[in-house]
Protein backbone atom coordinates (compact mmCIF):
# COMPACT_ATOMS: atom_id res chain seq x y z
CA UNK A 1 0.00 0.00 0.00
CA UNK A 2 1.55 3.17 -1.23
CA UNK A 3 -0.07 7.03 -1.81
CA UNK A 4 2.27 10.32 -1.50
CA UNK A 5 1.36 12.88 1.54
CA UNK A 6 0.39 16.01 0.00
CA UNK A 7 2.90 18.14 2.33
CA UNK A 8 6.28 19.09 1.25
CA UNK A 9 8.26 17.40 3.70
CA UNK A 10 9.01 14.31 1.66
CA UNK A 11 8.47 11.83 5.41
CA UNK A 12 6.89 8.99 5.91
CA UNK A 13 3.62 9.83 7.39
CA UNK A 14 0.64 8.04 8.79
CA UNK A 15 -2.81 8.17 8.28
CA UNK A 16 -5.67 6.25 9.43
CA UNK A 17 -3.01 3.86 10.57
CA UNK A 18 -1.71 2.98 7.58
CA UNK A 19 1.99 3.91 6.22
CA UNK A 20 2.06 6.06 3.52
CA UNK A 21 5.46 6.55 0.85
CA UNK A 22 6.23 8.96 -1.63
CA UNK A 23 4.35 8.11 -4.90
CA UNK A 24 3.66 10.63 -7.85
CA UNK A 25 5.06 13.16 -9.48
CA UNK A 26 1.99 15.10 -10.53
CA UNK A 27 -1.04 15.61 -8.47
CA UNK A 28 -3.86 12.76 -8.35
CA UNK A 29 -6.93 13.04 -9.79
CA UNK A 30 -8.62 12.41 -6.43
CA UNK A 31 -7.42 13.75 -2.94
CA UNK A 32 -8.77 11.97 0.12
CA UNK A 33 -8.14 14.70 3.09
CA UNK A 34 -7.32 12.84 6.59
CA UNK A 35 -8.55 14.10 9.94
CA UNK A 36 -5.23 13.69 10.99
CA UNK A 37 -4.37 16.77 8.92
CA UNK A 38 -2.73 14.32 6.06
CA UNK A 39 -3.96 13.43 2.86
CA UNK A 40 -3.93 10.51 -0.01
CA UNK A 41 -3.31 10.97 -3.95
CA UNK A 42 -5.11 8.49 -6.21
CA UNK A 43 -7.81 6.93 -8.27
CA UNK A 44 -10.61 5.78 -6.24
CA UNK A 45 -11.82 2.51 -7.37
CA UNK A 46 -14.31 1.30 -4.65
CA UNK A 47 -16.41 3.35 -2.20
CA UNK A 48 -17.92 1.70 0.93
CA UNK A 49 -20.07 2.81 3.83
CA UNK A 50 -17.15 1.64 6.18
CA UNK A 51 -14.22 2.01 3.48
CA UNK A 52 -12.44 4.22 0.30
CA UNK A 53 -10.16 2.41 -1.79
CA UNK A 54 -7.85 4.13 -3.72
CA UNK A 55 -5.86 2.76 -6.63
CA UNK A 56 -1.91 3.97 -6.60
CA UNK A 57 -0.74 2.67 -10.00
CA UNK A 58 1.48 0.17 -8.47
CA UNK A 59 -1.02 -1.24 -5.44
CA UNK A 60 -4.15 -0.05 -3.86
CA UNK A 61 -5.18 1.09 -0.33
CA UNK A 62 -8.39 1.12 1.83
CA UNK A 63 -8.92 4.12 3.85
CA UNK A 64 -11.42 3.98 6.51
CA UNK A 65 -14.12 6.30 6.64
CA UNK A 66 -13.53 7.19 9.94
CA UNK A 67 -10.25 9.13 9.62
CA UNK A 68 -11.71 10.76 6.30
CA UNK A 69 -12.58 14.36 6.28
CA UNK A 70 -13.50 14.50 2.94
CA UNK A 71 -12.70 13.68 -0.61
CA UNK A 72 -11.82 16.24 -3.18
CA UNK A 73 -12.08 14.28 -6.43
CA UNK A 74 -10.68 15.11 -9.70
CA UNK A 75 -12.05 15.20 -13.30
CA UNK A 76 -11.53 13.21 -16.00
CA UNK A 77 -8.42 14.88 -17.57
CA UNK A 78 -6.91 14.62 -14.02
CA UNK A 79 -7.51 10.95 -14.52
CA UNK A 80 -6.14 10.54 -18.00
CA UNK A 81 -2.79 12.42 -17.27
CA UNK A 82 -2.62 10.47 -13.64
CA UNK A 83 -2.52 6.95 -15.52
CA UNK A 84 0.10 8.70 -18.13
CA UNK A 85 1.91 9.88 -15.28
CA UNK A 86 1.69 6.15 -13.62
CA UNK A 87 2.20 4.27 -16.91
CA UNK A 88 5.79 6.17 -16.91
CA UNK A 89 6.80 5.51 -13.38
CA UNK A 90 5.84 2.18 -13.18
CA UNK A 91 6.18 0.75 -16.52
CA UNK A 92 7.23 -2.78 -15.03
CA UNK A 93 4.49 -3.18 -13.13
CA UNK A 94 2.02 -5.93 -14.41
CA UNK A 95 -0.92 -3.24 -14.41
CA UNK A 96 1.09 -1.27 -16.81
CA UNK A 97 2.91 -4.03 -19.17
CA UNK A 98 1.81 -4.64 -22.68
CA UNK A 99 0.31 -7.76 -23.45
CA UNK A 100 2.53 -10.19 -24.76
CA UNK A 101 5.78 -8.49 -23.11
CA UNK A 102 4.72 -10.16 -19.78
CA UNK A 103 7.04 -12.84 -19.25
CA UNK A 104 9.82 -10.60 -20.51
CA UNK A 105 8.91 -7.93 -18.17
CA UNK A 106 8.96 -10.28 -14.79
CA UNK A 107 12.23 -11.61 -16.20
CA UNK A 108 13.23 -7.82 -15.95
CA UNK A 109 12.08 -7.71 -12.50
CA UNK A 110 14.12 -10.90 -11.69
CA UNK A 111 17.19 -9.25 -12.84
CA UNK A 112 16.82 -6.30 -10.83
CA UNK A 113 16.28 -8.18 -7.77
CA UNK A 114 19.45 -10.55 -8.51
CA UNK A 115 21.17 -6.85 -8.89
CA UNK A 116 20.61 -6.07 -5.49
CA UNK A 117 21.29 -9.14 -4.23
CA UNK A 118 24.72 -9.58 -5.85
CA UNK A 119 25.31 -5.99 -5.02
CA UNK A 120 24.86 -6.36 -1.08
CA UNK A 121 26.71 -9.76 -1.54
CA UNK A 122 29.35 -7.50 -2.78
CA UNK A 123 29.08 -4.81 -0.06
CA UNK A 124 29.55 -7.53 2.49
CA UNK A 125 32.45 -8.82 1.12
CA UNK A 126 34.03 -5.26 0.71
CA UNK A 127 33.71 -4.77 3.97
CA UNK A 128 35.47 -7.69 5.34
CA UNK A 129 38.38 -6.27 3.36
CA UNK A 130 39.96 -4.93 6.27
CA UNK A 131 39.81 -7.59 8.32
CA UNK A 132 41.38 -9.53 5.62
CA UNK A 133 44.62 -7.59 5.90
CA UNK A 134 44.87 -7.50 9.82
CA UNK A 135 44.13 -11.02 9.69
CA UNK A 136 47.01 -11.99 7.25
CA UNK A 137 49.30 -9.38 8.79
CA UNK A 138 48.43 -11.09 12.26
CA UNK A 139 49.00 -14.86 10.57
CA UNK A 140 52.80 -12.70 9.49
CA UNK A 141 53.61 -11.89 12.55
CA UNK A 142 52.68 -15.37 13.96
CA UNK A 143 55.04 -16.93 11.38
CA UNK A 144 58.00 -14.47 11.90
CA UNK A 145 57.69 -15.48 15.86
CA UNK A 146 57.48 -18.92 15.10
CA UNK A 147 60.46 -18.96 12.83
CA UNK A 148 62.44 -17.22 15.85
CA UNK A 149 60.76 -20.24 17.98
CA UNK A 150 62.12 -22.18 16.22
CA UNK A 151 65.45 -21.24 15.55
CA UNK A 152 66.35 -20.71 19.36
CA UNK A 153 64.72 -24.29 20.40
CA UNK A 154 67.37 -25.35 17.94
CA UNK A 155 70.20 -24.29 19.92
CA UNK A 156 68.69 -25.77 23.54
CA UNK A 157 68.65 -29.05 25.01
CA UNK A 158 65.93 -29.79 27.23
CA UNK A 159 68.40 -31.22 29.68
CA UNK A 160 71.20 -27.76 29.62
CA UNK A 161 67.89 -25.90 30.30
CA UNK A 162 64.61 -27.49 30.91
CA UNK A 163 62.56 -24.38 31.68
CA UNK A 164 63.67 -22.04 28.81
CA UNK A 165 62.52 -25.09 26.42
CA UNK A 166 59.46 -26.21 27.84
CA UNK A 167 58.51 -22.22 27.77
CA UNK A 168 59.64 -22.23 23.86
CA UNK A 169 57.55 -25.47 23.25
CA UNK A 170 54.47 -24.06 24.80
CA UNK A 171 54.83 -20.93 23.03
CA UNK A 172 55.63 -22.66 19.55
CA UNK A 173 52.31 -24.76 20.16
CA UNK A 174 50.62 -21.82 21.16
CA UNK A 175 51.13 -19.76 17.75
CA UNK A 176 50.44 -23.60 16.05
CA UNK A 177 46.79 -23.34 17.52
CA UNK A 178 46.24 -19.22 16.50
CA UNK A 179 47.52 -20.05 13.10
CA UNK A 180 45.19 -22.64 12.63
CA UNK A 181 42.52 -20.95 13.99
CA UNK A 182 43.45 -17.43 11.92
CA UNK A 183 43.71 -20.03 8.85
CA UNK A 184 40.15 -21.47 9.41
CA UNK A 185 38.93 -18.06 9.56
CA UNK A 186 40.61 -17.22 6.24
CA UNK A 187 39.31 -20.11 4.52
CA UNK A 188 35.80 -18.99 5.73
CA UNK A 189 36.41 -15.38 4.49
CA UNK A 190 37.44 -16.68 0.98
CA UNK A 191 34.67 -18.45 0.40
CA UNK A 192 32.24 -16.07 0.80
CA UNK A 193 34.40 -13.54 -1.38
CA UNK A 194 34.19 -16.77 -3.54
CA UNK A 195 30.24 -17.43 -3.62
CA UNK A 196 30.19 -13.52 -4.08
CA UNK A 197 31.85 -13.60 -7.53
CA UNK A 198 30.21 -16.66 -8.69
CA UNK A 199 27.33 -14.80 -7.95
CA UNK A 200 28.29 -11.86 -9.04
CA UNK A 201 29.01 -14.41 -12.55
CA UNK A 202 25.83 -16.17 -12.29
CA UNK A 203 23.60 -12.48 -12.44
CA UNK A 204 26.27 -11.69 -15.90
CA UNK A 205 24.83 -14.83 -17.21
CA UNK A 206 21.31 -14.00 -16.68
CA UNK A 207 22.02 -10.33 -17.86
CA UNK A 208 23.60 -11.94 -20.86
CA UNK A 209 20.40 -14.43 -21.71
CA UNK A 210 17.93 -11.49 -20.86
CA UNK A 211 19.58 -9.24 -23.73
CA UNK A 212 19.48 -12.60 -26.30
CA UNK A 213 15.83 -13.20 -25.55
CA UNK A 214 15.41 -9.27 -25.91
CA UNK A 215 16.44 -9.05 -28.99
CA UNK A 216 14.68 -11.64 -30.37
CA UNK A 217 11.43 -10.22 -28.88
CA UNK A 218 12.44 -6.72 -30.53
CA UNK A 219 12.11 -8.41 -33.53
CA UNK A 220 8.61 -9.13 -33.32
CA UNK A 221 7.55 -6.32 -31.47
CA UNK A 222 5.66 -4.00 -34.21
CA UNK A 223 2.79 -2.15 -31.67
CA UNK A 224 3.85 1.58 -30.38
CA UNK A 225 3.04 0.56 -27.02
CA UNK A 226 5.40 -2.16 -27.30
CA UNK A 227 8.39 -0.15 -28.91
CA UNK A 228 7.85 2.12 -25.78
CA UNK A 229 8.09 -0.76 -24.01
CA UNK A 230 10.75 -1.87 -25.45
CA UNK A 231 12.92 1.32 -25.23
CA UNK A 232 12.90 1.46 -21.39
CA UNK A 233 13.75 -2.23 -21.37
CA UNK A 234 16.88 -1.63 -23.40
CA UNK A 235 17.39 1.75 -21.36
CA UNK A 236 17.84 -0.24 -18.46
CA UNK A 237 19.36 -3.08 -19.71
CA UNK A 238 22.18 -0.74 -21.47
CA UNK A 239 22.94 0.85 -17.73
CA UNK A 240 23.35 -2.69 -15.48
CA UNK A 241 25.43 -4.45 -18.86
CA UNK A 242 27.83 -0.81 -18.27
CA UNK A 243 28.09 -1.52 -14.88
CA UNK A 244 30.44 -5.12 -15.69
CA UNK A 245 34.31 -4.33 -17.11
CA UNK A 246 36.16 -6.79 -18.52
CA UNK A 247 40.01 -7.41 -18.96
CA UNK A 248 40.84 -9.93 -21.73
CA UNK A 249 44.85 -10.37 -21.36
CA UNK A 250 47.58 -12.78 -23.64
CA UNK A 251 49.40 -14.41 -21.53
CA UNK A 252 52.36 -15.96 -21.96
CA UNK A 253 52.92 -19.57 -22.00
CA UNK A 254 55.42 -20.92 -19.37
CA UNK A 255 56.97 -24.05 -18.11
CA UNK A 256 55.36 -22.55 -14.62
CA UNK A 257 52.28 -22.02 -16.35
CA UNK A 258 50.72 -18.24 -17.63
CA UNK A 259 52.64 -15.44 -17.53
CA UNK A 260 51.40 -11.71 -17.43
CA UNK A 261 52.81 -7.92 -17.28
CA UNK A 262 52.19 -6.29 -14.25
CA UNK A 263 53.01 -3.00 -13.33
CA UNK A 264 53.73 -3.11 -9.40
CA UNK A 265 53.18 0.50 -7.28
CA UNK A 266 52.25 2.42 -10.38
CA UNK A 267 55.46 2.59 -12.21
CA UNK A 268 57.68 -0.61 -12.51
CA UNK A 269 56.68 -3.39 -14.77
CA UNK A 270 57.48 -7.12 -14.01
CA UNK A 271 56.91 -10.66 -15.39
CA UNK A 272 54.30 -12.75 -13.03
CA UNK A 273 53.04 -16.22 -12.75
CA UNK A 274 49.31 -16.20 -12.40
CA UNK A 275 48.84 -18.86 -9.53
CA UNK A 276 45.18 -19.54 -7.78
CA UNK A 277 46.89 -21.65 -5.66
CA UNK A 278 49.30 -19.06 -4.37
CA UNK A 279 47.45 -16.82 -1.11
CA UNK A 280 49.50 -13.55 -2.07
CA UNK A 281 51.27 -11.76 -4.49
CA UNK A 282 55.20 -12.75 -4.14
CA UNK A 283 58.23 -10.80 -5.51
CA UNK A 284 61.49 -12.07 -5.89
CA UNK A 285 64.41 -10.33 -3.77
CA UNK A 286 66.09 -9.22 -7.30
CA UNK A 287 62.48 -7.62 -8.51
CA UNK A 288 62.02 -5.98 -4.76
CA UNK A 289 65.66 -4.24 -4.99
CA UNK A 290 64.36 -3.24 -8.57
CA UNK A 291 61.12 -1.50 -6.65
CA UNK A 292 63.40 -0.31 -3.97
CA UNK A 293 61.69 -1.62 -1.37
CA UNK A 294 63.36 -1.79 2.15
CA UNK A 295 62.25 -5.89 2.21
CA UNK A 296 64.84 -6.86 4.37
CA UNK A 297 64.11 -4.38 7.47
CA UNK A 298 60.11 -6.26 6.80
CA UNK A 299 58.49 -8.67 8.96
CA UNK A 300 59.81 -12.33 8.55
CA UNK A 301 58.21 -15.84 8.18
CA UNK A 302 58.03 -18.84 6.63
CA UNK A 303 56.56 -19.69 3.22
CA UNK A 304 56.04 -23.22 1.61
CA UNK A 305 56.78 -23.47 -2.06
CA UNK A 306 55.53 -25.82 -4.41
CA UNK A 307 57.80 -28.40 -4.42
CA UNK A 308 57.55 -28.34 -0.81
CA UNK A 309 60.68 -26.34 -0.21
CA UNK A 310 60.20 -24.07 3.41
CA UNK A 311 61.79 -20.53 3.03
CA UNK A 312 61.79 -17.38 4.79
CA UNK A 313 59.91 -15.01 3.45
CA UNK A 314 59.45 -11.13 3.76
CA UNK A 315 56.01 -9.44 4.03
CA UNK A 316 55.09 -6.41 2.92
CA UNK A 317 51.75 -4.63 1.54
CA UNK A 318 52.34 -2.99 -2.25
CA UNK A 319 51.20 0.66 -2.92
CA UNK A 320 49.07 -0.92 -6.06
CA UNK A 321 49.10 -4.18 -8.42
CA UNK A 322 47.75 -3.41 -11.90
CA UNK A 323 47.18 -6.03 -14.97
CA UNK A 324 45.74 -3.96 -18.11
CA UNK A 325 43.14 -1.92 -16.89
CA UNK A 326 42.30 -3.62 -13.57
CA UNK A 327 44.07 -2.31 -10.20
CA UNK A 328 43.63 -3.20 -6.89
CA UNK A 329 45.56 -0.96 -4.06
CA UNK A 330 47.10 -2.31 -0.73
CA UNK A 331 48.07 -5.81 -2.06
CA UNK A 332 49.79 -7.48 0.74
CA UNK A 333 52.78 -9.16 -0.88
CA UNK A 334 55.47 -11.94 0.36
CA UNK A 335 59.34 -11.42 -1.25
CA UNK A 336 60.88 -15.03 -1.74
CA UNK A 337 64.53 -16.08 -2.84
CA UNK A 338 64.66 -15.93 -6.35
CA UNK A 339 63.57 -19.15 -8.20
CA UNK A 340 64.76 -21.33 -10.60
CA UNK A 341 62.50 -19.57 -13.66
CA UNK A 342 64.74 -16.43 -13.48
CA UNK A 343 62.64 -14.38 -16.22
CA UNK A 344 59.92 -13.91 -14.17
CA UNK A 345 59.66 -11.38 -10.95
CA UNK A 346 57.12 -13.49 -8.83
CA UNK A 347 53.40 -15.03 -8.67
CA UNK A 348 50.44 -13.42 -9.10
CA UNK A 349 48.41 -14.93 -5.95
CA UNK A 350 45.29 -14.29 -4.25
CA UNK A 351 45.83 -11.13 -2.64
CA UNK A 352 45.42 -9.15 -5.95
CA UNK A 353 43.37 -12.26 -8.10
CA UNK A 354 40.33 -12.29 -5.02
CA UNK A 355 38.90 -8.58 -6.35
CA UNK A 356 37.47 -10.47 -9.64
CA UNK A 357 36.06 -13.56 -10.83
CA UNK A 358 38.91 -14.95 -12.90
CA UNK A 359 38.99 -16.95 -16.18
CA UNK A 360 42.08 -19.15 -17.18
CA UNK A 361 42.46 -20.84 -20.57
CA UNK A 362 45.66 -22.54 -20.79
CA UNK A 363 45.28 -23.69 -24.61
CA UNK A 364 45.00 -19.85 -25.85
CA UNK A 365 46.80 -18.33 -23.14
CA UNK A 366 43.96 -16.09 -22.35
CA UNK A 367 43.11 -15.01 -18.84
CA UNK A 368 40.01 -12.86 -18.47
CA UNK A 369 39.51 -10.63 -14.86
CA UNK A 370 36.15 -9.44 -14.58
CA UNK A 371 34.61 -6.63 -12.36
CA UNK A 372 31.24 -5.71 -11.17
CA UNK A 373 31.24 -1.96 -10.45
CA UNK A 374 27.45 -0.70 -9.77
CA UNK A 375 26.41 2.61 -10.18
Amino acid sequence: MVGKCTSLCGRVCQAAGLTLLTGLALRAADIVHLKNGRSVEGLIREETDRFVTLDLGAGSMKVPRSGILRIERGDDEARTRTREAWQERHWLHVKHVPAGFEALAARMRALMAERQAVIRLQDAAGKEEADVRRMDERMQALQTRMAEVARELETLTPAADAARYNARVVEHNRINADLALLSSQREAQDKRRNDALARIHAYRDMALAFRADYTEQAKRSASESGARFLARLAKRLEAFESEFSAEDIKAEQEPGGLVVTAVINGRTHGRFIVDTGAGMVTLTEAFADKLGLDWRRAPAGRATLADGQVVEARYLTLASVQVGGMRVADVQAAVLPSTAQQNVDGLLGMSFLRHFHVSLDGRTGRIVLREFAPR
